[in-house]
Parts: C-alpha cells; sequence; structure tokens
C-alpha cells in the first residue's frame, strides 16, 4: 500500500476540513493543509500472521537472471544465490508477508516468483 488517499476530515487544531489522511506503506499520515498540522501512526489494516515460502520459477526465468537478481536484492554474494539452486531446489526464502513482500517488490519485473501458500491478493 502506497500513497493510498482516505477522505478528508476536520482538523483537531484549526477546524477546516483540510485534514488529508494517506496510507504510505505501514504508516498513515494525517496532515492539515491550512495550518501545517501533522501527526504519524502505524497503519496495519490487514495483518497477514502466515508463514510464506518464495520460490523461483526456473522454468520461466533464465538461471543467470536469477543468480544474479536475487544476489542484489538479498544483497547476499553471487556464490550464495547460486548455492540457493543447489540440487534443483527454487526456494530463495521464507518469513511472513511483509518480509515476502519485500523481496517480491525488487524482484517481480525480473524473475517469475511464486508462493506456498499462494499470496492473496492485497486490497
Amino acid at each position: 500500500m502506497s500513497n493510498i488517499n482516505i477522505t478528508p476530515s476536520e482538523c483537531p487544531e484549526c477546524g477546516n476540513k483540510t485534514y488529508e489522511n494517506r496510507v504510505d506503506g505501514s504508516c498513515l499520515i494525517a496532515r492539515c493543509k491550512s495550518c501545517g498540522v501533522e501527526a504519524v501512526t502505524t497503519y496495519m489494516p490487514d495483518y497477514d500472521d502466515n508463514h510464506y515460502r518464495l520460490y523461483v520459477d526456473l522454468d520461466k526465468t533464465d538461471r543467470k537472471v536469477a543468480i544474479l537478481e536475487l544476489s542484489k536484492a538479498m544483497k547476499i554474494s553471487l556464490l550464495e544465490a547460486k548455492n540457493l539452486f543447489k540440487k534443483g531446489k527454487e526456494l530463495i526464502t521464507e518469513g511472513d508477508r511483509y518480509d515476502i513482500d519485500a523481496i517480491i517488490d525488487q524482484l517481480s519485473e525480473k524473475i517469475i516468483l511464486y508462493s506456498e501458500p499462494p499470496l492473496k491478493e492485497k486490497p
């Protein structure tokens, strides 16, 4: 979720209906265009507590491209990235939705990924 606008509301400071709320990642940012008062808080509307395993689809992705891109995205050496594919394994990482989304955001345009369980669409 990034830069999702939420309906303007009345500013608690000046009373004008110019208090705009927006979501940026996991933050809810409220700012009045009239007086400049601003507040920031945590925003996690759809907490997903599943544990995911993220894989590279090697049937649809060039292995060398996958190794290079994984190395960059995961901040690991080329050798470490290459070792992720030893013995035909396609698993590159596992973790919660937040961790998986961070990797997907960096890789989805360059290599084909899939997860188990399948990721649900974000609202």
